[in-house]
């Protein structure tokens, strides 16, 4: 390991900086590492005032967050140094020179190990969950560093030897201590770096006018697990870990799990083959698995099928394969329609469909092509029986609320016209023998 070297003192080697800060350490008095230490409160006392000041003061937008997160990693070091700095200049309340130099070597060292961890924070923005083990990783690097810093060449091998030779045994995984450091190091990095790219991938595809809905959302499956496939192979090679060995044992258990778990893993396949056909697109009004609504949300596990009562169903995507599906909106969004309606024997029919024919033109939702048509469906029991047929182009707005409304226009319009609607068969009178 290189060494660091500071002052030439009277022999002809430079004197490094280890030998530096061990000979400043070890010269201290206790009222100077007292002193040392009121002066690392004073500088943790400065930065969280200086932080409580700017979340008292600044808004809180996005750009407030960003520039919260750029105090939280570098105003600890700054304040660290303005500390140290003011010491100096009032000659030090009783801290040799040398000490305060070391002092200020690790504040500087901690704000340039900050920097990248700040960088990753900025760029890839990730979880809370994550944000706050990158910077603990960050304020951990910084210490591995001071350590290695302050120690001899020979006392920083035989501690790394000591690290190497603690090894952890679990099954197939043999590693030792310090290959599991630098592989929980790499995790914490390479999963935020994952991690956003994921997330600013899938929002490209989701805003892309270019890709279909469904394809989109399978290629951001597909290169979800392709990028997780490679981060825990980083890992696991960065930790240590045989992943051939792995490899051979993840094999075997997949084979174990697949076969308790083949309805799952039906489902997932089942997504990927729906998605990529569009035979279900988000929108579309479908029926399946005794569900019958409207499509408003699709993964590659399951399904989300509104129906009309504002129900959800989390249809498993297994069944959309296997199962027949009548999807209303395969083609295109128009649907026939019919309402039902009995007019009495005596009544005038062809009156009768002329205004029911007029109410279907004057309403928005009823497509005139193809034009509506009202149909003598049936003739028994002393009524007439009409049937109106349309078609509409949006059945997601309802289908419901247009058939009452063309019910209450029917009503009115045959009251005006003195058109009789037939009585219930259990209303008539007997017939008199």
């Amino acid at each position: 390991m290189p060494e660091f070297y500071l002052t030439r003192p009277k022999t002809e080697h430079f004197e490094s900086l280890a030998d530096f800060s061990a000979r400043a350490f070890a010269n201290a008095s206790k009222s100077e590492l007292v002193a040392l230490l009121l002066l690392a409160l004073a500088a943790g006392a400065l930065a969280v005032f200086l932080l409580g000041w700017l979340k008292a003061r600044v808004p809180e937008t996005r750009r407030w967050r960003r520039l919260w997160s750029i105090c939280i990693c570098v105003l600890p070091a700054i304040c660290a140094l303005f500390v140290l700095l003011i010491a100096w200049l009032t000659a030090g309340p009783g801290i040799s020179p040398e000490l305060l130099l070391v002092m200020a070597l690790a504040s500087g060292l901690l704000l340039l190990v900050q920097i990248p961890a700040l960088l990753l924070e900025l760029i890839f923005r990730p979880v809370p969950a994550l944000r706050v083990a990158l910077r603990c990783l960050s304020w951990l690097a910084w210490f591995c560093l001071v350590f290695a810093a302050l120690q001899p060449e020979r006392d920083l091998e035989s501690v790394l030897d000591a690290a190497r030779a603690i090894r952890l045994t679990a099954g197939p995984v043999n590693v030792d201590l310090l290959s599991l450091a630098a592989g929980a190091a790499t995790a914490i990095i390479v999963v935020i770096v994952a991690h956003g790219t994921l997330k600013w991938l899938g929002r490209l595809l989701s805003e892309s006018t270019r890709l279909p809905p469904n394809f989109a959302l399978a290629i951001r499956r597909i290169v979800d697990i392709a990028v997780w496939t490679v981060v825990i192979v980083i890992v696991l090679s960065q930790a240590g870990v045989d992943v051939k060995a792995m490899a051979a044992f993840a094999g075997a258990l997949g084979i174990g799990l697949g076969l308790g778990l083949q309805r799952l893993a039906a489902s997932y396949v089942s997504g990927l083959i729906v998605l990529f056909e569009q035979s279900v697109r988000i929108g579309d009004t479908i029926a399946a698995g005794g569900v019958k609504g409207r499509v408003t949300h699709m993964t590659v596990r399951y399904t989300t099928i509104t129906t009309g009562d504002g129900i959800e169903a989390l249809v498993p995507n297994d069944t959309l394969t296997v199962n027949t599906v009548i999807n209303q909106s395969w083609t295109d969004n128009m649907l026939r329609l019919s309402n039902s309606l009995h007019i009495d024997m005596e009544s005038d029919t062809a009156a009768a469909k002329e205004a029911v024919l007029k109410i279907l033109s004057t309403q928005a939702r009823v497509l005139q092509s193809p034009a509506p048509a009202v149909y003598i469906a049936d003739v028994s029991d002393g009524r007439i029986r009409l049937e109106a047929q349309y078609w509409i182009a949006d059945p997601a707005n309802g289908q419901l609320n247009l058939t009452s409304d063309i019910n209450e226009a029917i009503l009115r319009a045959f009251n005006a016209d003195n058109i009789r609607m037939a009585r219930p068969l259990a209303l008539r009178e007997p017939a008199r023998g």
